[in-house]
């Protein structure tokens, strides 16, 4: 039950409006206005649900979770896959997956050797976590992620980084997305970069297949995530799948 003068007072969702104390479900969905504010304070606390957008009722983004579901979670009831890591956030929940579908990225650090600001460029101990072509790093000083920008990567250097790392920074991160995946995919090879490719297509055993891709034996074969050759017979997982032969 809401208070009528909690419900015309009422500052709930974005933009804030008022539910309809003539009404006892303002928004005609599945719940009643005192179900979705629990604590009938007149706004949509943690834990809440909107009384007055209907929203909460079905599964807008067809993503396989109610959009009552995802407005109680991270997720978001409108968007198929949150992260935009390239799995939708129901796929992502189910035990087959059991990724996150509220971050596709996985945090890459490695040690600075040398930063040349006259040329724009920093030296890595390891730049195989950055993008070839690009992009938004951070550097960690004493736990504050600073971001920056570099325009491509030669060998152990980023090149044309936008600012350096302060006094006292020695570490670089990267959190990629899922470039690394559909770039490596393409090439073939993907033991130097899978393992830092976001979280939608985790690969444990660093073959090019994702785990879930192994389990579920999307390319029409099953195999063994935790084995880079299943069969044992030489040739990995990810080249028999697509030599169109069977891995296991």
């Amino acid at each position: 039950m809401v208070f009528h003068g909690v419900e015309v007072n009422g500052l709930y969702g974005n933009p804030a409006q008022a539910s309809d104390p003539r009404n006892n479900n303002t928004d005609d969905d599945a719940f009643d206005d005192g179900e979705e504010d629990n604590n009938s304070n007149g706004v949509v606390d943690p834990g809440e649900t909107d009384p007055t957008r209907k929203e909460d009722s079905g599964d807008e983004d067809q993503d396989g979770l109610q959009n009552w579901e995802e407005n109680l979670s991270c997720t978001l009831w409108d968007v198929a896959d949150s992260d935009f890591g390239g799995v939708n956030d129901g796929e992502e929940l189910n035990v087959t997956h059991g990724t996150d579908p509220c971050d596709s990225f996985v945090n890459f650090a490695t040690s600075i050797n040398s930063w040349n600001s006259g040329s724009s460029l920093l030296t890595l101990q390891d730049s195989s976590g950055f993008n070839p072509n690009g992009g938004e790093g951070w550097y960690n000083s004493s736990g504050n992620l600073i971001p920056f920008s570099y325009i491509s990567v030669s060998s152990q250097s980023l090149v044309g980084v936008s600012v350096g790392p302060g006094v006292g920074v020695t570490e670089a991160l990267n959190r990629n997305g899922s470039f690394c995946h559909t770039s490596a995919t393409a090439a073939g090879t993907l033991l130097t970069t899978q393992q830092y490719c976001d979280d939608d297509y985790e690969d444990s055993d660093g073959d090019g297949l994702a785990d879930w891709e192994e389990i579920l034996g999307v390319y029409g074969w099953f195999s063994n995530p935790s084995l880079v050759d299943t069969d044992s017979d030489g040739v990995s997982d990810f080249d028999e799948v697509f030599d169109f032969t069977d891995p296991n």
